[in-house]
């Protein structure tokens, strides 16, 4: 058992118990507590595996009958009789069923409980008794017996006359030669014995010490656990049945559970088999209100953990299969006629005890199986390994997660996603060919009918379910339909998805709530999925083959959420980082860069310009408002070229925005300093995405990302920028040469360094001094990207010290500097190999160069030799192993959380409570929009989260005061500084004034 010490503190626990076990001395309650008498126990040995009865003949189920044909051969009969009913009673059957169920009253379900059921509830439940083991389909209680259901199309169910589409099943019932410990619950029967004391009956734990250890605190699903814990260690002292104590496995033996008598005496541990019968009785001596210590506060009890009687599932639930043209059994069929064939042996058996045993070993097996699935050994069929109750419930290829749920439900399509540049913020491109099979449902309303009678006759719609005879399900419309019918009020027409239709965008996995959001679509003559290039971060796409899934909505419910609070517009910020979470990339970072940026031409600072007809093209891309007819007034102001990058991306602002930061000025919308880069335009703090949802709205947001999205790629198809062999071999001598420096310098530091130590200590400071002598020397190779290469330079361009597209100084190293220390998970190579003295078997014992830790000069640009080849190699096949170890590991740590999180919701009063009715918040959020927090530097606390930025809204609003008070020519002057007397005469006689003149004055 794992422990659970956080839960309580052992010395107190000790403390405890020591004083009340004085107390009751003192008081001699010990010797008045009652003894209970339980059957003898029987020892048990590996030889010997005697249970407590003697006789198989006692046993109540050994005289079944087990023909079941000569007894039931009326009943059979009659019922073969009654599957001769006529089509016209059947169709009456059908529109009975489809009237009832129309009838039926809808209610919300509040709260489920789950219990087992006891012996008696599952022979009351089911409708039959399973007895024989064949696998023919009607015999009578067979496992395919008539009154379990119908599976066979067009079959009416002689239990409740419905067919096979109606009828859900109905469950039979297996007798057991024997009671049983569910297999499910063998953990819990356990940790329930542990706390009831084998000798008077009663449990360990009281309401005294309950209240004093704090359990109450004990999260429900660790109660038990933390109570069995404490009884076995320190609360079996409580009671005054001698030091000895019952010691459990933690876990079952096939059907047994054995235990050892603790007498605290060097003794040969002997393990008794703790009988079925005992535990019962030991399940029947507490009451209901001592169980609900341990957590029983409902409708189960540690009682219903034994069953003499097994469910057998209905026969739509395990239906036969079809592999390789020959009829296959489902596996729970299969394991089902292994329990009843055991079941006969075991009742008829006549032989040795131990034979017996192994076939109640073997029966208590399969029963385990059916729940669990069966034991992971070699030679068990795939087909049995992915078998079993929960295993196809709850496994990834079960009939929930597998058939049910992500890209498995139905009207959607999943394929290849790639960039929409003509696409606006919150559309997406969906192609023709998934437009031609995917349909909506349309409900004929009084306000919609004539729309919908215009589209009908036209041949808009594909199928239609009539009002007055919906249980014959949707028609294909044909002319004679539109010639000789008129939609009517109710009535459902289905169509193909068109222009303008919300939808659902997601790729999984869904790590967050923006995986999916709400899109409006457009369609396309391409077979792939388009998305606006601004999407990147919310999918975590890049376009490298990533799939997207639509899912087309078919309840007005679901498109109403679609459009507000899952509609991608809505989702601008990330709540969990206070960051923008759309942002520009790719083109929409490079076309602003180079545009805003002023370039040095020899001795002179130039900016770009664009010509006329160049420019008029480009500003027709952005739709016609007080933006453009303003921008000249508002450059003439600033003193901003008309025709200038800047002049051209200063048209997405809005007139009256002001902004300051990354190196960025922006005044009445115009950008006056500076150049747009991933820091103020992506998806940083405090970028412009954030500060315009901020100050304005979360729509002038995504139009600014839209029209902005449009001129970066206009102005980069316009400008261009490629990038080949000619701008990585650019200073090639020098590169070399400081390489070459930095290579010497290090191995220089490495060598006084000294080899490798044995003693821990001095190896521990050896390894401090030699990531510093390898991290310096990182820092000399990132700077020579920046040092080596001109500005206008592709890599420097595109790099972090651009507009930070894509790569960074580390990237440009490794092309054309060196690829440096090559770490093998977090460390350098360890010296494994000739009694630890060198990494590799290329290099000499205890050798000091650079190259023996796993250091490579070489650069991309210039290949590697064969031991630089085999270190990255090494290093590399670390990193893909833990990174494709750690994708299954995340995917079910954030499952875990996901379903711990699952009973949180928002109730109609707006409180955050779970299910069970506790409140986590009195109002989500506490009643503030997170996403529209932000980072804001003081300089008492420093950087920190906050709702409000007052120096920028304090500039916005001294702007707004002196454009309305003094003019939109009006500029701020520099306050004067007023002179001193002292300063005046200074200035006006060019001298020192003496005391007299000074005061004179």
């Amino acid at each position: 058992m794992s422990s659970n010490n956080n839960f309580y503190d052992p010395k107190l626990v000790k403390e405890l118990v020591n004083q009340e076990v004085e107390i009751q001395k003192i008081k001699g309650i010990s010797s008045t507590r009652s003894s209970i008498t339980l059957p003898k126990e029987v020892p048990w040995s590996r030889t010997n595996k005697k249970t407590p009865y003697a006789n198989i003949f006692n046993n109540p189920h050994a005289t079944l009958k087990l023909d079941p044909f000569s007894s039931f051969k009326e009943q059979e009969a009659a019922r073969n009789n009654s599957k001769a009913m006529d089509n016209e009673t059947k169709r009456k059957i059908l529109i009975g069923q489809n009237t009832l169920v129309s009838r039926l009253p809808k209610y919300e379900v509040n709260k489920i409980k789950i219990y087992p059921y006891n012996p008696g509830e599952i022979r009351e439940c089911s409708v039959v008794n399973i007895n024989n083991p064949s696998k023919e389909s009607g015999l009578t209680h067979g496992l395919f017996d008539d009154r379990m259901g119908a599976i066979k199309r067009g079959e009416i169910c002689v239990t409740c006359n419905l067919d096979d589409k109606g009828c859900g099943g109905h469950q039979g019932y297996i007798e057991l030669p024997e009671e049983i410990v569910l297999p499910i619950f063998k953990k819990k029967c356990i940790l329930t014995l542990k706390c009831i004391c084998p000798f008077c009956g009663d449990l360990y734990i009281n309401e005294k010490f309950f209240k004093a250890l704090n359990l109450n605190k004990v999260p429900k699903n660790k109660l038990l656990q933390v109570i069995a814990e404490l009884s076995e260690k320190f609360l079996w002292k409580l009671h005054g049945h001698g030091v000895a104590r019952h010691i459990y496995e933690n876990d079952f033996r096939g059907s047994r559970l054995l235990f050892k008598v603790d007498s605290g005496k060097d003794e040969e541990d002997k393990k008794y088999i703790r009988s079925i019968e005992t535990i019962k009785k030991m399940f029947t001596l507490p009451s209901k209100e001592k169980f609900a210590l341990l957590g029983y506060t409902g409708e189960t009890q540690p009682i219903n953990f034994i069953t003499d009687v097994i469910t057998c599932a209905p026969s739509c639930i395990r239906p036969p299969a079809m592999v390789n043209g020959k009829p296959m059994d489902h596996p729970m069929t299969t394991l089902y006629s292994q329990i009843l064939t055991r079941k006969i042996k075991i009742q008829s058996h006549t032989g040795s005890e131990v034979d017996r045993e192994t076939q109640l070993d073997s029966l208590y097996t399969d029963i385990e199986a059916i729940s669990m699935g069966p034991e992971k050994k070699n030679g068990v069929k795939r087909s049995l390994k992915e078998s079993g109750v929960f295993k196809e419930l709850g496994s990834k290829r079960g009939s929930v997660r597998g058939g049910l749920m992500g890209k498995r439900v139905d009207y959607n399509s999943r394929t290849v996603a790639g960039p929409g540049y003509d696409l606006n913020t919150g559309e997406i491109e969906v192609g023709e060919f998934c437009c031609k099979i995917l349909t909506v449902p349309v409900i004929v309303w009084k306000y919609n009918r004539d729309i919908v009678i215009k589209k009908y006759k036209e041949g808009g719609y594909k199928a239609i379910v009539m009002k007055l005879i919906s249980n014959k399900g949707a028609f294909t419309i044909t002319e004679n339909h539109i010639k000789n019918y008129t939609p009517e009020i109710g009535d459902i027409l289905v169509r193909y998805i068109d222009d303008g239709d919300f939808v659902l965008g997601g790729r999984q996995p869904s790590l967050h709530a923006e995986s999916i959001l709400g899109f409006n679509l457009k369609k396309h003559k391409w077979s792939t999925v388009k998305i606006h290039g601004s999407n990147n971060g919310c999918f975590n796409a890049d376009f490298d083959g990533d799939e997207l899934t639509i899912h087309v909505l078919q309840t007005y419910n679901a498109m109403v959420e679609a459009m507000t609070v899952m509609n991608f517009k809505s989702h601008v910020m990330n709540i969990q980082s206070s960051r923008p979470m759309m942002g520009m990339s790719f083109h929409g970072l490079i076309g602003p860069f180079l545009a805003t940026k002023t370039w040095t031409i020899g001795n002179k600072q130039l900016e770009v310009t664009i010509p006329n007809e160049r420019w008029n093209e480009a500003i027709s891309l952005i739709s016609d408002t007080y933006r453009k007819e303003s921008l000249e007034e508002r450059l003439i102001r600033h003193n901003i070229p008309l025709r200038s990058g800047r002049a051209l991306f200063s048209v997405v602002l809005p007139t009256n925005f002001t902004y300051s930061g990354s190196g960025l000025d922006i005044i009445d919308g115009i950008i006056v300093k500076g150049y747009m880069r991933k820091s103020n335009i992506g998806t940083s703090d405090l970028s412009l995405v954030q500060i315009l949802a901020k100050m304005y709205s979360y729509k002038e947001a995504c139009r600014f990302i839209t029209e902005m999205q449009k001129l970066a790629d206009w102005f980069t198809m316009w400008h261009g920028l490629s990038i080949g062999y000619r701008d990585f071999n650019i200073n090639r001598k020098e590169i070399r040469k400081r390489i070459k420096k930095n290579l010497n310098r290090m191995q220089i530091e490495v060598f006084n360094l000294g080899p490798r130590p044995k003693d821990p200590t001095k190896f521990f400071f050896w390894m401090r001094s030699m990531y510093g002598i390898l991290g310096k020397a990182k820092d000399e190779a990132n700077k020579i990207g920046v040092d080596c290469l001109k500005p206008n330079n592709p890599l420097v361009i595109m790099g972090k010290e651009g507009c930070g597209a894509k790569g960074s100084e580390a990237n440009t190293a490794y092309a054309i500097g060196s690829l440096g220390t090559q770490y093998v998970g977090s460390n350098i190579p360890e010296y494994e190999l000739k009694n630890g003295t060198r990494c590799y078997p290329f290099f000499v014992s205890n050798d000091v160069a650079v190259e023996s830790i796993g250091y490579i000069p070489e650069c991309y640009m210039d290949g590697m030799n064969i031991d630089s080849s085999i270190s990255h190699s090494a290093a590399s096949r670390i990193t893909l192993i833990d990174t494709a170890k750690n994708v299954s590991k995340i995917g079910y740590t954030h499952r875990r959380v996901e379903k711990s999180l699952e009973p949180i919701r928002i109730s109609w009063l707006g409180t955050v409570t779970s299910t069970d009715g506790k409140m986590f918040q009195p109002i989500f959020g506490s009643g503030f929009d997170i996403g529209k927090s932000m980072r804001v530097k003081s300089v008492r606390s420093g950087e920190r989260m906050f709702f409000c930025n007052f120096e920028d809204e304090a500039n916005l609003l001294c702007r707004i005061y002196e454009r309305k008070n003094f003019g939109d020519d009006f500029k701020e002057t520099k306050n004067q500084k007023i002179e001193t007397p002292f300063e005046k005469f200074v200035n006006k006689n060019g001298r020192r004034p003496r005391c007299s003149e000074l005061f004179a004055n």
